[in-house]
């Protein structure tokens, strides 16, 4: 999907829809295409408002438990529950998300203050990235429940978790 592809589309106001459809449509004809398209199709939808039809595309997208040494379950986990409503269920995966341990001798640096500190080019300050990953999207899913899945992914409501 050349052009921006899907996300050109998702990103104009009132195309999210077309965005969704798009993308089931190019998984129908790709099956063999990443399993994370289903994921954003699952996003895309869940934005306008299609809880009941991302619902089962967001949990498709769950790793084997032998694969997921990031959390990727628990973040599916807290994501469907802020679509379902789970008000007690949205905490409890955040609770086990921020649990996952950092990767031990996996080439990363120690964390330091919850991040890790990747080096950059010379002169460039460090990347920092947070563990475990997605983390910061829950607790804008967390600050922000009970409302629409567009606003509590929001970077908006990021700013306001804890």
């Amino acid at each position: 999907m050349g052009g921006g592809g899907w996300r050109a589309i998702a990103n104009r106001p009132g195309c999210e829809l077309a965005a969704a459809d798009l993308l089931a449509a190019y998984r129908a004809a790709h099956p063999e295409a990443s399993a994370l398209l289903a994921w954003h199709e699952g996003q895309v939808r869940a934005t306008a408002g299609q809880y009941e039809r991302a619902i089962p595309l967001l949990d498709q997208d769950r790793k084997p438990a032998t694969q997921d040494k990031a959390g990727w379950n628990l973040y599916v986990d807290a994501t469907l529950a802020l679509l379902r409503r789970d008000k007690p269920g949205l905490p409890r995966a955040r609770q086990q998300l921020a649990a996952v341990p950092s990767p031990e001798g996996a080439g990363l640096p120690p964390l330091k203050d919850g991040y890790f500190e990747l080096p950059t080019t010379a002169g460039q300050p460090p990347v920092r990235m947070r563990w475990p990953p997605n983390i910061e999207v829950v607790d804008g899913l967390v600050a922000c429940y009970g409302k629409p899945y567009a606003e509590a992914y929001s970077a908006a409501c990021r700013s306001h978790a804890p």
